[in-house]
């Protein structure tokens, strides 16, 4: 998509390891920086740096969907992140469900360069960490589903 817009989205963060340094790059100019590694020209990006959250990000994006008249909007993110950020699409954002595509990130990584990240996304894949982050995003769905959910 050579004349797609690309949204970076992202401030400092929420779940901040504590002593982290205040003056670190926000999540937004670390994503910019590597969509220009991977040869997306400045102009077509737009750095949003007010979200801390997925949440937060969403409301963001429909800020910029409205403020831009975009008629189709694709989220790229990790594949495990997808079903949340669809629940909380369906829960809380259900106008931009028509024209929005949500897509695993790491097909678009694999589709330029399978031989650079096909071993690292399968070794996290099957790792203790990312069964936990699962579970974390099942429990939020769960949660979404149910009502309880604490959007930030």
């Amino acid at each position: 998509y050579p004349h797609a817009v690309v949204v970076a989205s992202g401030g400092k963060g929420f779940d901040v390891s504590p002593g982290t340094p205040e003056d670190r790059p926000l999540l937004c100019e670390i994503m910019r920086d590597e969509l220009l590694e991977r040869g997306v020209p400045t102009s077509r990006i737009v750095l949003e740096d007010n979200s801390n959250t997925t949440y937060q990000q969403l409301i963001e994006l429909g800020l910029l969907v409205a403020r831009n008249g975009w008629t189709r909007v694709a989220i790229l993110t990790n594949r495990w992140h997808i079903p949340r950020v669809r629940a909380m699409l369906e829960a809380k954002f259900p106008q931009l469900l028509p024209q929005l595509y949500v897509l695993p990130a790491e097909d678009a990584l694999l589709a330029g360069d399978p031989g650079r990240f096909e071993r690292a996304f399968t070794e996290a894949y099957e790792s203790v960490f990312m069964a936990e982050r699962m579970a974390l995003e099942q429990r939020g769905i769960a949660q979404i589903a149910d009502g309880t959910y604490q959007y930030r």
